[in-house]
């Protein structure tokens, strides 16, 4: 039976009409993806050359890294993975775990939201694509088979599974996902790199696979995806990569490596009409350092293309520079994710088709270097020239909702990122957030983002996603209304991730303006809870930012302008209406007025108590209100290198271990040794301190109090690491 269904499902798309143009121009030898017969006499004179470049590193020292990764690869055991599928609380957890065979993992059908595939197969330290293309590279650079034996044992592997999705994520609805897309894609690369010592019957084997299995499911499944959405990229790219590496002996690659390249196209068309990602640096990382592998391997394969004239990749520089803070050189994390220097694959290609501010953004974010596998075979020194942009570093990308207030490129200056919109594209990853802001200074962020949404804790997912976890405005904050779990809630929060937009940006030397409108966000067809909440923001280079909020709502509501502190960072009342938010290195002096009586506080969010605190500006029932907020950043010295060394303000100054592991972290009142608590860890856990500086020749001490009940000798450890 299994025999018929394969045959079938060959012999049904061999006639379907995938495209009906055929791209076969370029290489159409081996090797020829990502690398070449023309590129592979550089890379092996990388690996040579011991000696440190003008950008500081050495690519023979990165060479020796990546060939010590393949060689544990060698002698490694068989690709294993687990994980405790986690699931909401009172519901039992399941344990999943594979060792990787000829058989298919076993299904997880009891938890079909989960898709442990991904983490085997997403390219990660280990993973068996890591693993595929660590090997199969060692063996191009060192002609040693051994490496091509061990990558071809896992491909094997492979080609004998029944298909290369997770049929139990979902039920079996998806036919291609992202473990999928890296599949396909670190296939194609072993069958390209390692052609040479595969027997005739074992190409055969492999690339019926890679089409079987990845290419046409790909095709058949991706355009479920939405185009602007990392899933359809990390798809596409597996199709282009596979395509391009068995051209030379599969006429239909031709056909099949012109629809990704349209649907490659067709995905920078759905970014910002102005630029940038609707996804956020995280996932729109993910996307376009995804489909960066679909550029590179057209540009070594001289693959005829357009994608290099797109808008989309034109904007890239002004983007990315504009988005990263002068100090901590990452960008801000609106959306899901985390703050990240993000593009760092996109803007290395770019750098090397000659944009200096590309190289100057990749010299800024510490990524101007080969440690990673593609950037290694990529680099070329002399094709970049880092150089500092013409371009204003403050901007404003309308069609996304993003805009940056900035002092220039200046270092130790602050740094200040609106969000509004976007007006209409509905983005999955991203929050219930218009008008929200984050402001950096010193590389540290005092007004912060929640970050990716929790998962599976309601009361953590309302507040990580909801308006009530971002800088912007709730209405009608009760003790029932912080209780309930209902997100998005009409009356209260933002109800669409779309809506809000930017209306006015200005920007010059002495200062920045920019006006958000979000009252959209908080209406239903049928009721207008928010008829105006304008957002002005004025910054007075290089210190002082205004803010200006006007609100207008039909009925009378109670209003409440949150300032969401970074989970490290504490805050402290200073006189009525004023309080300064103290990080690290830095602190953040705020004063706030109103035209109606305001009132001021701080707390933590019940239920959500680790994500640190906020300070509300808060009024009793109106319809209408104007509120004036002055926000001053400088420098902070505190006694101590801790802000919160006991656990007594909470959570504040520690970041706990998350996912599954978030909530054996608890605040005990009734164990400790002074004060009023603790800080407990129920099974498998960590807390960790806010970065403090040192300079060498320092000395720091450090003492703590432990105890272990029910535990195993040694479990509880003390360190000091060095966090760069």
């Amino acid at each position: 039976m299994k025999l018929i269904f394969i045959a079938l499902i060959v012999l049904g798309v061999t006639a379907m009409p995938v495209v009906a143009q055929s791209n076969m121009s370029g290489l159409m030898q081996h090797p020829c993806l990502l690398l070449s017969a023309e590129t592979v006499s550089s890379i092996k004179a990388n690996t040579a050359n011991m000696e440190k470049n003008r950008f500081g590193f050495s690519t023979g020292q990165a060479w020796v890294a990546i060939k010590d990764q393949a060689d544990r690869f060698l002698v490694a055991e068989p690709f294993h993975y687990e994980v405790t599928i986690p699931e909401k609380p009172g519901k039992e957890s399941l344990f999943w775990e594979y060792t990787l065979s000829d058989e298919n993992p076993p299904p997880h059908d009891e938890r079909p939201s989960y898709p442990p595939w991904t983490a085997m197969f997403q390219e990660r330290a280990d993973s068996i694509t890591t693993r595929i293309k660590y090997l199969s590279f060692a063996y191009v650079v060192t002609g040693e088979r051994k490496y091509a034996d061990r990558a071809k044992t896992i491909v094997m592997h492979l080609t004998n599974w029944d298909q290369w999705t997770d049929p139990s994520y979902t039920a079996g609805s998806i036919k291609a996902c992202l473990d999928t897309g890296h599949c396909t894609k670190c296939v194609g690369l072993f069958y390209d790199w390692c052609y040479d010592m595969l027997s005739e019957d074992e190409r055969i084997t492999i690339r019926e696979a890679i089409v079987s299995k990845g290419i046409l499911p790909s095709l058949e499944d991706v355009d479920r995806y939405p185009a602007a959405t990392n899933g359809f990229a990390v798809i596409t790219s597996g199709v282009a990569c596979a395509a391009i590496a068995i051209r030379p002996e599969e006429p239909r690659a031709g056909e099949w490596l012109q629809a990704a390249l349209e649907k490659t196209a067709h995905s920078f068309a759905l970014s910002g009409a102005d630029g940038g990602a609707f996804e956020g640096p995280g996932y729109g990382t993910y996307l376009l350092d995804s489909f960066a592998n679909v550029l590179d391997a057209v540009t070594v394969a001289h693959v005829d293309n357009e994608l290099f004239d797109h808008p989309f990749l034109a904007t890239m520089d002004e983007y990315c520079i504009s988005q990263l803070t002068p100090d901590g050189r990452v960008m801000p994390n609106f959306s899901d994710g985390g703050p990240t220097a993000g593009y760092p694959e996109t803007m290395a290609i770019l750098a090397h088709r000659g944009s200096q501010a590309a190289a100057w953004y990749l010299q800024q974010a510490r990524h101007l270097d080969v440690d990673t596998l593609y950037r290694f075979i990529r680099f070329q020194e002399d094709k970049l020239d880092p150089q500092p942009p013409e371009f204003a570093a403050s901007q404003a990308f309308v069609d996304i909702g993003y805009a940056s207030l900035r002092a220039g490129l200046d270092p130790h200056t602050p740094y200040l990122a609106f969000k509004s919109g976007p007006p209409t594209e509905n983005i999955g990853h991203n929050h219930y957030d218009h008008n929200n802001f984050q402001l950096s200074y010193l590389g540290e962020f005092l007004i912060a983002d929640r970050g990716y949404r929790h998962r599976f804790i309601p009361i953590k997912t309302k507040y990580t996603q909801g308006t009530s976890g971002h800088s912007s405005l709730v209405l009608d904050i009760t003790d029932e209304y912080l209780a309930s779990e209902v997100h998005p809630e009409l009356g209260h929060d933002q109800i669409h991730r779309t809506g809000g937009r930017i209306e006015q940006f200005f920007t010059s030397p002495v200062l920045d303006y920019i006006q958000g409108q979000a009252a959209a966000a908080y209406n239903d067809d049928q009721t207008t809870v928010v008829e105006d909440f304008t957002r002005r923001i004025i910054y007075l280079k290089p210190w002082i930012y205004v803010m200006l909020d006007r609100v207008r709502t039909p009925e009378p509501h109670t209003y409440h302008l949150g300032l969401q502190l970074d989970a490290r960072a504490t805050s402290e009342f200073v006189a009525e209406n004023r309080w300064n938010i103290q990080g690290s290195a830095a602190q953040l002096e705020c004063a706030f007025a109103g035209s109606v009586p305001i009132t001021t506080s701080a707390q933590t969010y019940p239920g959500a108590e680790e994500y640190g605190e906020f300070i509300t500006v808060n009024t009793e029932p109106q319809t209408e209100a104007n509120f004036l907020t002055l926000m001053y950043p400088r420098n902070y010295h505190r006694e101590g290198l801790l802000a919160n060394p006991g656990f007594e303000r909470s959570y504040k100054g520690w970041r706990i271990r998350a996912n599954q592991d978030a909530p054996n972290h608890i605040i005990d009142t009734d164990v400790k040794r002074n004060g009023e608590s603790s800080g407990r860890i129920d099974g498998s856990g960590y807390y960790y301190s806010e970065k403090f500086p040192v300079t060498a020749g320092d000395r720091v001490k450090v003492s703590a109090w432990m105890k272990t009940e029910g535990a195993a000798k040694g479990v509880g450890v003390i360190w000091l690491s060095d966090a760069n």
